[in-house]
């Protein structure tokens, strides 16, 4: 294993390996039971007690990135207004850092939405996330059509991408004035459309 956890999990290894041979060789000494007993369990509630502090800093660790990745995600995904331009809107998302996206805007083209995928989750996904969604709130109000937005935010993804498996899966769509709805797939699964209620 490579990376921060490589060395904490030797010491962890070493430390079992070293655990194991002392209480092997107490158990197997020769004399009285009661004191190899009594250092067995020495070592082991030194180990439990070990084990659970680590367990305990690295659940604390989880929580500050949890907690760190809630709030980059509500500055990433503003809400949306419940109504733009005559359209219903809504959107939702768990409270932990995704890999979704989206955004809504009017625009003298109509409103233009954007849904994605980053691949991955977590903090990891949020320059690819950031990038598309910063320009596609640009480009939906410079470019006259959806394929010059497609295009913008695919240089844009490129220049953010940190590998080339990085990728995004994004639908594009247009909705004009005179409900005309224009809508460009690129790998997303297709939105609902809900009748009138």
């Amino acid at each position: 294993m490579t990376g921060p956890w490589a060395v904490p999990q030797v010491r962890r290894v070493c430390v079992l390996a070293w655990g194991g041979a002392a209480v092997s060789w107490e158990l197997s000494s020769p004399g009285p039971l009661l004191p190899s007993l009594a250092s067995c369990a020495a070592f082991l509630l030194l180990a439990a007690g070990s084990a659970l502090h680590v367990r305990q800093r690295l659940a604390g660790e989880l929580r500050r990135t949890r907690r760190i990745a809630g709030t980059v995600q509500q500055a990433l995904l503003r809400p949306l207004p419940a109504r733009m331009d005559g359209l219903a809107l809504a959107a939702a998302h768990g409270p932990v850092l995704g890999g979704d996206l989206y955004e809504a805007l009017t625009t003298p083209y109509g409103v233009r939405v954007v849904i994605g995928d980053v691949r991955g989750h977590g903090l990891p996904a949020l320059p690819a996330a950031t990038a598309v969604l910063g320009c596609f709130r640009e480009a939906a109000h410079d470019e006259p059509t959806l394929d010059g937005v497609l295009r913008r935010l695919e240089r844009a993804l490129r220049r953010a991408a940190a590998g080339p498996e990085d990728f995004v899966t994004l639908l594009l769509l247009e909705i004009t004035a005179d409900s005309t709805v224009t809508v460009l797939n690129c790998g997303h699964p297709w939105p609902y459309l809900l009748p009138p209620a």
